[in-house]
């Protein structure tokens, strides 16, 4: 009996010992999650491309010369970067042209129901010539029509 007074004792000042229960632990702003934007800088997922490539038709009917076109898609491909600003803009840098030269482009980009679209770099604003691409995992985007194909793009790091 007196064990259980004893323990009903210890338990009861321990609650009261306690006082008000612990408020939540404020996470650093550093852990806060980022918001889902594509501001920044994005590499194509050359990866990607050619798996997509070596699906095609082309590939197929190349024969042993569809290695030279895997080839020619990472030089192509390897140097081109995507850069998003936040004024709704974007460069495309690196382009390379026949005189072995690179080239950029400048276009604008929005984003409408969770799609971004890019706008041709050249102000044209057929809908064709429009690429339709959807964020994932705020690292990756996902090409949504056909004329944005095989260019998934990857958030540089």
């Amino acid at each position: 009996m007196k064990n259980k007074i004893l323990q009903f004792i210890i338990i009861f000042s321990f609650i009261f010992a306690l006082g008000e229960m612990p408020k939540g632990w404020n996470k650093p702003s550093s852990y806060n999650q980022e918001s889902n934007s594509i501001v920044g800088t994005w590499n194509i997922d050359i990866d990607k491309v050619i798996e997509e490539y070596k699906k095609t038709s082309e590939y197929k009917e190349a024969g042993e010369y569809g290695g030279v076109g895997v080839e020619m898609i990472k030089q192509i491909f390897s140097l081109m970067q995507f850069e998003f600003k936040d004024d709704g803009s974007y460069i495309i840098l690196g382009v390379p042209n026949p005189n072995g030269e690179t080239e950029s482009f400048k276009g604008a980009w929005g984003e409408s129901n969770g799609f971004i679209t890019l706008k041709s770099p050249e102000g044209g604003n057929a809908p064709g010539e429009e690429l339709v691409f959807k964020l994932f995992k705020n690292d990756t985007l996902v090409p949504e029509n056909k004329e944005a194909g095989m260019f998934y793009l990857l958030r540089e790091k």
